[in-house]
Order: C-alpha cells, then sequence, then structure tokens
C-alpha cells in the first residue's frame, strides 16, 4: 500500500520529465513510455502482462500523460501499415491493457492485432455475420480478449469467440452505429441506432436482454442517435449526441424507470439537460422535419468531467456540464485550434 501511494505521488511528475525528455519523433513514443515507468516502483515495472498489477501501472501511464502537448506535438506517423482489410476500416478500438487491436471494415470481417511488439502483427480474421459494413466493434472486458461485440450497417449486434459462431444478439430494421461498455460492468453495454434508440444489453443472461433507454425525436420525426458516452465519475450519467445540434445528458437510472407504454418517449423524461452552441440555436427547431447540417458525430468526457463535442461541418466544442444551467445556449468554449 505505501509503494502504491508513492507511485500516485511520483505520478504527478511523470509529465514534466516527459516533456523534458528529448526523444526521436520516430520512436516518441517508446521513450516516452520508458522515461514514464522510470518513476514507477519495481513490482509495477516487472509486473506480468496480465496481472492485475500491469493494468495498474497502464492506467497510471495512461494518467500521467494524458493531455501532455509538448509529448503529442512530437508524435510522428509510424512507417507501418496494418493491412487486413478490403473495404474502410471504419472501427478501430484497443484492449484494456493497450496490447491488442481489433478493427472493423466494410469487408463485415474483425482483424485482431498484437501491439506488443512494433510490427503490429496480425493475430487472426474473424468471419462475422454480418452482410453490411461494420461500424463499431470492441472487445468485452475481462474476456481475455477472446469475446468481441459488434454492430453494422445491417441492423445486426452480434458476439463473438475465437472458437464458435456468432451469436446474434439483436436484429433491426435500421443501421446500428455505436457499442459502448457501461464503466461499472463488463457485461453491459449499450448501442445507438439509426431510429433514435439508445438500447442496452447484459451479456450474463442465457439470452441477453434488451431495453430501451432512450428514443430520441426531434419534433416530428426520429432524430438518429449518433455517439454516446458515460461520465467516468459518475457511470450513471452519459451524454448523446444525434442527428441535431442539442447535446442531452441523460441520467441512466430514470430512463430505467420510465414506462413508454403511454405514448411519452423516454427522451422526454430522462434527459437531464440539454446544451448547444450558441451559433447554431437558429437551428434547433422543434417543427422542421430536415435534419440539420450540424449535427454532433462524436462525443466524449475529459479528465475535468467536460463534454468535448465534435460537430459536423464545424467545430469542436467543450461544454461544462457540471455547473452550467438547464436549457440550450449555455456558455461553451469552442477549440478553435484543434486544426493545428
Amino acid at each position: 500500500r505505501r509503494a502504491v501511494s508513492r507511485t500516485f505521488k511520483q505520478n504527478e511528475n511523470i509529465g514534466k520529465i516527459i516533456s523534458k525528455r528529448e526523444c526521436d519523433g520516430s520512436r516518441v513514443s517508446v521513450d516516452a513510455r520508458s522515461a514514464a515507468e522510470k518513476c514507477l516502483p519495481e513490482f509495477l515495472r516487472s509486473a506480468k502482462p496480465d496481472s492485475p498489477v500491469k493494468r495498474t501501472k497502464t492506467v497510471l501511464f495512461d494518467r500521467a500523460t494524458r493531455g501532455n502537448i509538448s509529448l503529442f506535438s512530437r508524435l510522428k506517423k509510424e512507417p507501418i501499415e496494418l493491412k487486413a482489410h478490403r473495404g474502410c476500416v471504419n472501427s478501430i478500438q484497443w484492449n484494456q491493457e493497450g496490447t491488442r487491436l481489433v478493427t472493423g471494415s466494410d469487408d463485415c470481417k474483425l482483424a485482431v492485432w498484437s501491439a506488443e511488439s512494433r510490427q503490429y502483427a496480425r493475430l487472426h480474421t474473424v468471419e462475422t455475420g454480418h452482410f453490411r459494413n461494420i461500424f463499431s466493434a470492441r472487445f468485452v472486458p475481462f474476456s481475455n480478449d477472446l469475446h468481441l461485440v459488434s454492430c453494422a450497417m445491417d441492423g445486426q449486434v452480434q458476439l463473438m469467440h475465437e472458437a464458435v459462431a456468432p451469436t446474434t444478439l439483436g436484429s433491426y430494421g435500421h443501421m446500428v452505429y455505436k457499442i459502448v461498455f457501461v464503466p461499472t460492468s463488463a457485461n453491459v453495454f449499450v448501442t445507438t441506432h439509426e431510429d433514435g434508440a439508445v438500447r442496452l444489453f447484459d451479456l450474463r443472461t442465457s439470452k441477453p436482454e434488451q431495453q430501451v433507454l432512450v428514443k430520441l425525436r426531434a419534433g416530428r420525426r426520429s432524430c438518429t442517435a449518433n455517439s454516446v458516452a458515460f461520465c467516468p465519475t459518475e457511470p450513471h450519467r452519459f451524454v448523446l449526441g444525434g442527428a441535431d445540434p442539442l447535446l442531452r445528458l441523460y441520467d441512466m437510472r430514470k430512463a430505467q424507470d420510465v414506462d413508454t407504454s403511454g405514448g411519452r418517449t423516454k427522451g422526454d423524461t430522462a434527459c437531464v439537460r440539454r446544451f448547444c452552441p450558441e451559433t447554431l440555436l437558429g437551428q434547433v427547431d422543434a417543427t422542421s422535419r430536415l435534419a440539420s447540417p450540424h449535427c454532433l458525430t462524436g462525443v466524449d468526457f475529459n479528465d475535468k468531467n467536460e463534454v468535448v463535442a465534435n460537430y459536423s461541418n464545424d467545430d469542436v466544442y467543450v461544454f461544462r456540464c457540471d455547473d452550467a444551467p438547464s436549457g440550450v445556449g449555455v456558455p461553451h468554449d469552442a477549440v478553435v485550434d484543434y486544426r493545428q
């Protein structure tokens, strides 16, 4: 316990060491990791790759380097191309330890890569049951990287194992865009859908249950749910980006308790707050039947509990969700230099 306590104190200085170290451009990630690891105790540096101690080491390094502008300004592209697909690659996701990578493509296949060497060797290719473009794929946490889940343009959500035929968890008549695991559970994840729904899946049951958490609507039309992210400090809260300029904050506990049999959608009650850039307020029209050209394509939380939102045909914005009042048009910060 004393060693771990010292580690967290030393962790504050890791970023400073990285920023002062001169690294060759092509090897900056390796050299930076070596510099950071020197601040870690021996029992963390020598831990086995699959041990809980090794995962602690990964978390500490992640905390030390995240947001380090000096480090990221010196990153350069590695002269390595990972070739496995015949079509656009739409999804790239790491496992928990950062030792493996899974990619999904228009060719309806998944590829698993090893990141333990700098060559990124392809371990195997997974034949999925999808027949249209794969949009999102993830490792199931704490499954030893043997289980994968994916969703695609064909409307299917599938669970895969290396030696077992794919299992279809859900099949819909519309596209399924994203898969995100709930931070507090390795067996529960949500999916975003073209019909505006956010559905929750639980892998602990013999037949995984599906529950509609939210159903987005914009006036008289359904509003596509594009991207979702959970708050790291309050996992019951999540933000949702759709096919309009509104960023919505939800409480999953309220969403699970809402009954939609009376015709009201869960988006009406479970939505805690709504946010929108002031410059886009004029495009929020509840009576319009046309989709806005400035929709949300990606959302995520940063270390300050703020939400980073990417708008199509516009900029990247940062919203302060904790101290902001309800309603649209709240103060925001525009990340105007993100293109540089």
